[in-house]
């Protein structure tokens, strides 16, 4: 089997834009979480969703109005072009970074438009999905409904994409191919149903740090950083319980006394901490 590299290497110069809203407005039907879970979710997905991509094209652009986003990303090591959101609907926000790519990259031939909600996407979905349709043509991955729209794919020619509700069948009176995607790149996420079955093909690093094994903790509320320990850190909750923050799950290699996170809790240790 072509190693990840040779595949690639099939490919003509690649981009993909992934646009996101507001993190704060992000997945508001997932009401069995709180607001501060939510919103670490929503990051972690896109995390996710961009590590998959990234060794695979040749740019990755994200479209956001999320200010901590470009913190979120820096730190998990990826390498992205981060541009504001206009603030009307995500197919303005992905054409931003379809322009940009178009201005600044002018030499990528095959560009790519997905949803920042792919948990379980790999590398290797990525590439099926980009050599998936007919050169000079457009083609698409829909979600596992059949009526949304999780990546379109445009080579040498105009993208124009059509997502939000009922996206494949307007992709397809426009003319867009609907191929057999491999499942990771159909597994969008917008409640606890789709999350598992994300889980159940295999979730990506970020996304899979909220889990105790095969359950999502959801036991979320705020700490503060008391001491270090030989361990990590002591922190207590806001009613005055004392947990154990280890240095593996924390957000930064060193944290000061007073500082203030986010964490989810199993038992009397912290799972996963943010800022």
């Amino acid at each position: 089997m072509p190693t990840l590299d040779q595949q690639r290497s099939t490919l003509p110069a690649t981009g993909v834009v992934l646009a996101i809203k507001e993190i704060e407005r992000a997945k508001s039907r997932m009401t069995e979480l709180a607001p501060a879970l939510r919103r670490r979710l929503v990051t972690l997905m896109l995390l996710d969703t961009v590590a998959a991509w990234e060794p695979v094209v040749d740019h990755v652009v994200v479209v956001s109005g999320s200010p901590l986003l470009g913190a979120a990303l820096r730190r998990a090591g990826l390498n992205v072009t981060l541009l504001p959101d206009p603030g009307t609907d995500i197919n303005a926000a992905l054409t931003v970074g379809v322009e940009w790519l178009m201005t600044d990259e002018p030499h990528i031939q095959r560009m790519a438009a997905c949803v920042a909600d792919l948990p379980a996407m790999t590398p290797a979905a990525a590439i099926d999905v980009l050599s998936a349709g007919t050169p000079g043509s457009r083609w698409m991955a829909s979600d596992q409904s059949g009526e949304g729209t999780t990546i379109l794919v445009a080579d040498d020619c105009l993208l124009d994409p059509l997502f939000e509700h009922g996206s494949a069948a307007r992709h397809l009176e426009n003319g867009v191919q609907q191929i057999d995607a491999p499942d990771p790149a159909r597994c969008d996420v917008d409640d606890l149903t789709d999350l598992a079955e994300a889980h159940r093909l295999g979730l990506g690093q970020h996304t899979r740090s909220l889990f105790n094994g095969t359950d999502l903790v959801i036991d979320a509320r705020p700490i503060t950083v008391a001491e270090a320990t030989d361990e990590g850190w002591s922190v207590i909750d806001d009613a005055g319980r004392r947990l154990m923050l280890p240095a593996d799950v924390a957000p930064a290699p060193r944290l000061a006394a007073g500082q203030r996170l986010h964490a989810t809790v199993t038992g009397a240790r912290v799972h996963s901490a943010w800022w």
